[in-house]
């Protein structure tokens, strides 16, 4: 096993037992109706990790910055095929996460899967 260095950063994705602070987690009943969708061109994300995303088209960054400012929550879905750069319903698998944005650092951003979600509610 390797050291981390010192430009490794821990992110804890779970709760502490014992802390009483307030909960990150989202459920299903406190999701909003409506969610941004991202899609995703060759990355399938479960929930339960974090995931570092690299955000390259001016739509998805875009929508990323408009993240920052509000909840930091959007749906990501894998696409059916991943040239197309803008994706629609139609260029989406029906399935795929409910995120909340965890980190953003110029065009990279991390992204914490907190629930599944039928692409085709969203």
């Amino acid at each position: 096993m390797t050291t981390p260095s010192s430009e490794t950063e821990f992110v804890s994705i779970l709760d502490e037992p014992g802390k009483a602070e307030q909960s990150s987690r989202v459920s299903a009943r406190s999701l909003p109706e409506l969610l941004p969708v991202l899609g995703l061109s060759d990355i399938v994300i479960f929930p339960g990790a974090v995931v570092p995303l690299l955000v390259e088209t001016p739509p998805s960054l875009k929508l990323i910055d408009d993240l920052v400012a509000g909840d930091r929550l959007l749906g990501a879905v894998l696409q059916r095929k991943a040239e197309v750069v803008e994706p629609g319903p139609e260029d989406l698998h029906t399935v795929g996460c409910v995120c909340r944005l965890a980190k953003t650092e110029s065009a990279v951003c991390a992204v914490q899967p907190v629930s599944p979600v039928n692409s085709h509610a969203v």
